[in-house]
């Protein structure tokens, strides 16, 4: 596909667009899902970024410190956001909801809850910029030389210049302790005035109402913003309820991907233990030792680098002793072409292969894996 710079077509203002890149479809091993949320957060880190940079000058310029502002770009996304607004309907939920386990497994993206609202339930996600872009390195195709970046976030940038010694005084500090007091509870009403705003215009809310509800308290506001966008509710029914002080309904508890991946991975061991301790068990009372079963491990090794690649993977692969009656070692096979192929052309070379690997003194019978 050729990029190219301007369109034969005019669009609206704003209008939005998915986006799926060559480099992430690459790296996330062609799941598209999951190469077009990438290219998601990729636009809202760009953006969060910028944001932060604009805060950190202008509490440079103010005199206050850093910490004032969060560094790190993390971004607050809903499932139900992702599937309707960045993704427009072009994924379900469900493999939406794979997709970031996918992502987070890969540690691609970071995952975490609201640290400041215990009560917010919908996941933030933190891109793993360096990882992401040594992946990228990796293909010649898409190595290109990187923008220029923050040395380590934006903080560094704006004040990587200053010391403990040079840094001005906290205007909060040039006053009493009351008066420090009320300036800080300002600072954070304004902060969370602002956080108020973001949130009620990311669902459509405008003037006038959103004036009136930007003082509601965030928790409110966050509360029924997740509930409106499940139950797929209008942004009134938003306006209605904060108006009224109703306090939001407990939102449902939703899986953790790290929690969830964990699980899946802990099933996949008990599963596979289980699996093995039933086989080891049949085996066992059907005469076959764990001895047999190495050594005749061995001896499909043998036979593999004597054969033709196709032929051993046709008759023989994964094939495992099923009985042993005295002398006789009884292989298990997966069909009776099988068994009749073996024992026309192969029981001589099986014999002098297994006399190599302590399976002296037997003889070999084939028979399909069913046969009791």
């Amino acid at each position: 596909m050729t990029t190219i710079k301007t369109s034969c077509l005019s669009h609206p203002p704003r209008n939005r667009l998915v986006l799926l890149r060559e480099d992430f479809l690459a790296i996330c091993e062609g799941n598209h899902c999951a190469a077009a949320i990438l290219a998601v957060m990729e636009y809202w880190t760009d953006w969060k970024l910028d944001l932060i940079t604009k805060k950190l000058q202008k509490a440079k310029e103010e005199g206050y410190g850093p910490e004032s502002v969060e560094a790190e770009p993390w971004i607050y996304k809903s499932i139900k956001d992702l599937k309707l607004n960045d993704l427009m309907g072009l994924f379900g939920r469900n493999k939406i909801q794979e997709s970031l386990v996918y992502l987070v497994e890969k540690k691609y993206l970071k995952c975490r809850r609201n640290p400041r609202y215990g009560f917010d339930r919908i996941h933030q996600y933190l891109l793993n910029l360096n990882l992401i872009q040594k992946e990228l390195d990796k293909n010649p195709k898409f190595n290109i030389t990187p923008p220029k970046t923050y040395k380590q976030t934006p903080m560094d940038f704006l004040f990587d210049d200053e010391t403990e010694n040079t840094k001005q005084p906290h205007p909060l500090e040039l006053n009493n302790q009351s008066e420090s007091a009320e300036q800080a509870e300002e600072v954070a009403q304004s902060e969370d005035e602002k956080i108020a705003i973001e949130l009620l215009t990311t669902v459509g809310i405008t003037e006038p109402a959103l004036s009136q509800l930007k003082n509601k308290p965030i928790e409110h506001i966050q509360g029924w913003i997740e509930y409106a966008q499940n139950e797929d509710l209008e942004a009134g029914f938003i306006i209605k309820r904060l108006r009224a002080n109703h306090p939001p309904p407990e939102p449902p508890e939703l899986p953790d991907p790290t929690t969830q991946i964990n699980q899946q991975a802990q099933a996949q061991i008990e599963a596979q233990v289980a699996e093995a301790e039933a086989e080891a068990q049949k085996l066992q009372a059907a005469g076959v030792n764990k001895e047999d079963v190495e050594n005749w491990q061995a001896t499909l090794q043998t036979l593999q680098g004597q054969m033709a690649t196709s032929t051993f993977n046709t008759w023989l692969k994964g094939c495992l002793p099923i009985r042993r009656d005295d002398q006789i070692l009884i292989i298990g096979l997966k069909s009776k072409e099988a068994v009749e192929w073996v024992n026309g052309r192969l029981l001589q070379p099986i014999q002098r292969a297994a006399s190599n690997h302590g399976l002296t003194n037997l003889q070999f019978e084939v028979k399909t894996n069913d046969s009791t």
